[in-house]
């Protein structure tokens, strides 16, 4: 979100320009660039199945990440407010291993952790009953036992349960052997 002048108000409480501040994203070309490239290789994979975004820390691909998320669900809210099985895009974080090789089973908890929320929190959200959760549903996220094999044929199962455009992975470079 760019901050028009229209959107400053002297009125505004301190938290409140926190929180305007805080939200704030100064488009920059590069970064634009990158969202229209990102943003057409989702809606026209050409039969690609990953798309990988990479670059320097601090360059934006969180934000970019973020953006994408909010503008995929804002571009298909009709059909998430009509049928509360589908969910456009979800993403989940990779979480840095606290020791050794990365957590895959504690990676597919939180990707089915996420398909069962809405990714973008909005005022404009809350108005939206709450997902259908059946109790199949809810067991499916797993508990400390399950084994890694059930946990990854849940997420493949519960993504297409969802219909989902695209699932999107922030820190992936984790994934690899030395998370480089």
């Amino acid at each position: 979100m760019a901050i028009r002048r229209r959107d400053y108000h002297p009125s505004l409480s301190k938290q409140q320009k926190l929180d305007l501040f805080r939200d704030c994203t100064v488009v920059h070309p590069h970064l634009k660039k990158a969202y229209e490239n990102f943003r057409d290789a989702i809606d026209n994979p050409g039969g690609a199945s990953l798309i990988f975004l990479f670059g320097p820390t601090g360059v934006g691909k969180t934000t970019l990440l973020r953006q994408i998320t909010k503008v995929m669900v804002e571009e298909n809210w009709h059909l998430i407010t009509t049928d509360s099985d589908y969910l456009p895009v979800a993403t989940a974080e990779a979480r840095a291993p606290e020791s050794g090789s990365f957590d895959w089973k504690g990676y597919y908890q939180s990707v089915l952790v996420a398909l069962t929320e809405l990714p973008v929190r909005t005022s404009w959200t809350r108005s939206r009953s709450q997902l259908k959760k059946s109790k199949r549903y809810q067991k499916s996220i797993g508990s400390s036992s399950s084994h890694l094999s059930t946990l990854r044929e849940q997420v493949i199962v519960n993504m297409r349960h969802r219909r989902l455009i695209a699932f999107l992975t922030d820190e992936a470079q984790r994934f690899s052997r030395d998370g480089k």
